[in-house]
């Protein structure tokens, strides 16, 4: 793969993300209109079990499978996918049947059962999509991905417009669109990956990505924490306003994470491709500073034109959630940072660094929480949220660099991050001052470019076309 070949794959990934990310959007009107606050609030609770329950059956056997797919040949690469395919088959029924028997034994204690059957079903089912997924990014068949997420993002919306508003299925309605979604994704991409599966695994291959994959699962618990734990400490210390207020900042912030996460995706296999060669430590060096530069880039504009951005998507009454996107923007960084830096640590197979850089998070999360909540609720829990993100990315940084080192610019970095801590300070202060005004617009934009600016003179414009010219001709 070629620098070229990797910047396309990049951005189709990208949208494919983002699509998988609008899709709920497009139903939020609707489920606002059909559903009660109470209604919408336990949707929410369900899908965060969900997401938490996914790791129980794909135990991240995608990481494994990008780490080893390249070293085997045809043959073995056969045999490769038909072992993880049968992990999550065996894993998916096991969570089945005593998910059912768990969901049996507390409905008393339950609301809405049919809602929790139907989420209990679309997480193997989504696990199993996922793995397609990945099957067609280690391909290097980005549209094929695109095609997938595009017809499970569709039947998604389509499912749930239509259970919720002609068959008034309530909350159910979701999981349905979800099922739904994941089975015609995956009958999609039957067809299409037929040819990559062999009669039977191999034993040695699953051992081997178990064992690879399950020192991560801790980290996948420990993210889905940070993530998920802040609502609750603000449900329980603050209110259910500063909740909706902290929701819109995790949405905005979808924009950035998006971005990041289409192009980790890209760079992990073709770094894996690469990583025997004698230059593979400085190109990581290299990446890890234009990705950092990147997201930095993405997080400018969004700051300075925050209360644009909210009054667009939600409308003045969630205004009070400006002052929170600052904090969840930079914690936002440092988690795409974490996701790039594992790539690094990939290489010498030291995955416990995932879940002990995570698990350091989700403490530091968790007392910020505490202290910080009941004092200064929403802007309390978005700090806590930057500061867990900082722990995570800080040990994985340590980690990276102790397992495999690279020769990163630490200077060049802390300019990127000069140029962050001042746009975090500036932006509230020229929305105060100036507000929406077209001088005030016209500040913003101006302060944008500058900023702009000194992220490029950060990372070397020369240096940046020397190192596109030793990509080109990359393969992997």
């Amino acid at each position: 793969m070629n620098t070229r070949r990797l910047t396309g794959e990049a951005a189709v990934y990208t949208f494919g993300i983002v699509l998988d990310t609008l899709a709920p959007f497009l139903v939020l009107p609707i489920l606002g209109r059909y559903l009660t606050p109470g209604q919408f609030g336990l949707a929410d609770v369900i899908t965060a079990t969900a997401g938490l329950t996914y790791f129980a059956v794909g135990f991240n056997l995608d990481q494994a499978l990008t780490r080893y797919y390249y070293d085997e040949e045809d043959a073995h690469r056969r045999r490769l996918v038909t072992t993880h395919l049968a992990i999550v088959s065996v894993s998916g029924t096991v969570f089945l049947v005593l998910g059912v028997m768990g969901l049996h034994a507390f409905r008393d204690g339950l609301q809405d059962l049919p809602a929790w059957h139907w989420a209990l079903l679309s997480v193997p089912l989504m696990v199993m999509s996922d793995q397609a997924a990945t099957l067609f990014r280690l391909q290097h068949q980005p549209f094929k991905q695109l095609g997938l997420l595009s017809v499970r993002a569709f039947v998604w919306v389509l499912f749930t417009f239509f259970f919720l508003v002609w068959w008034r299925a309530g909350i159910s309605s979701i999981f349905i669109g979800r099922v739904a979604g994941a089975v015609f994704g995956l009958g999609a991409s039957g067809y299409a990956l037929r040819r990559l599966y062999a009669l039977r695994g191999s034993l040695p291959f699953a051992i081997r990505a178990l064992r690879f994959s399950l020192p991560t699962l801790p980290a996948a618990f420990a993210s889905w924490g940070l993530v998920n734990a802040a609502r609750y400490f603000l449900v329980i210390g603050a209110s259910a306003e500063e909740t909706g207020y902290y929701g819109v900042g995790v949405r905005l912030t979808y924009i950035v994470s998006t971005i990041g996460i289409g192009v980790v995706m890209a760079w992990g296999p073709f770094f894996m491709g690469i990583k025997q060669e004698p230059d593979a430590r400085e190109i990581q060096a290299r990446g890890l500073l234009y990705f950092i530069a990147a997201n930095v880039v993405c997080i400018v504009p969004l700051l300075m034109f925050a209360r644009e951005a909210v009054l667009l998507l939600m409308g003045s009454q969630y205004l009070p959630a400006i002052r929170l996107v600052g904090p969840m923007l930079a914690a936002t960084l440092f988690s795409n940072l974490s996701l790039f830096l594992f790539v690094q640590i990939s290489v010498s197979e030291r995955t416990h660094w995932q879940s002990v850089s995570y698990a350091i998070g989700l403490v530091v999360m968790v007392i910020a929480n505490v202290l910080l909540v009941p004092a200064m609720k929403g802007m309390g829990a978005a700090i806590a949220m930057l500061c867990g993100h900082l722990a995570t990315a800080g040990t994985m940084w340590f980690a990276g660099q102790t397992v495999y080192t690279v020769p990163v610019s630490v200077t060049r970095v802390g300019i990127l991050i000069v140029v962050l801590t001042g746009c975090l300070v500036s932006a509230p202060a020229m929305t105060t001052w100036f507000g929406t005004t077209f001088q005030g617009i016209s500040v913003r934009a101006l302060l944008t470019v500058l900023l702009w600016s000194a992220c490029l003179a950060a990372v070397g414009a020369r240096d940046v076309v020397r190192f596109a010219r030793t990509m080109v001709g990359k393969r992997t």
